[in-house]
């Protein structure tokens, strides 16, 4: 008697065609950026920054590195804001985070890459819920930051 065994392999892949925005700034509006910026700090001391402005209040709209520093931008956070902030994501996490976070009901409020660490591009970007998207943005217009975009196919 032949046994007949049956192997059933899912994989499961997620393909991803985007075009993907990050935020621009407008040189115009620069010295009102320039004033907006936390100090320089080293990356090392990023969460621990975050963590106080956050519980002040604050969260974060914009970010620069130059070298192994940072600066932000935070600014006072609406009641009812909910957001999304994360770093050194690869394309794919990117993609990854924006459709879990579409689906939510949040949207992609600015978006950066960061200076090139090797061949593979990494971002860092910021989620708000939709229902305060548009209270944000007049913070972000003000300082000259433009709303960043993903679409995927």
């Amino acid at each position: 008697m032949k046994k007949l065994i049956l192997l059933l392999v899912i994989i499961s892949t997620s393909c991803f065609a985007a075009e993907i925005k990050v935020s621009e700034l407008d040189e115009a509006k620069s010295e009102r950026r320039e004033k907006a910026f936390e100090n320089w700090i080293p990356i090392a001391e990023m969460q621990v920054q975050f963590e106080a402005l956050t519980s002040e209040g604050r969260f974060p709209v914009y970010s620069e590195r130059d070298g192994g520093k940072v600066r932000e931008i935070f600014i006072d956070q609406p009641t009812g804001l909910t957001f999304w902030a994360w770093t050194g994501m690869s394309e794919k996490e990117l993609l990854t985070k924006h459709e879990k976070y579409l689906g939510e009901g949040f949207v992609i409020l600015s978006l950066g890459l960061l200076p090139e660490e090797g061949k593979v591009p990494r971002y860092w970007g910021i989620w708000v819920n939709e229902s305060l998207e548009r209270k944000v943005m007049r913070d972000l217009k003000h300082l000259g930051i433009s709303q960043a975009s993903i679409e995927i196919d």
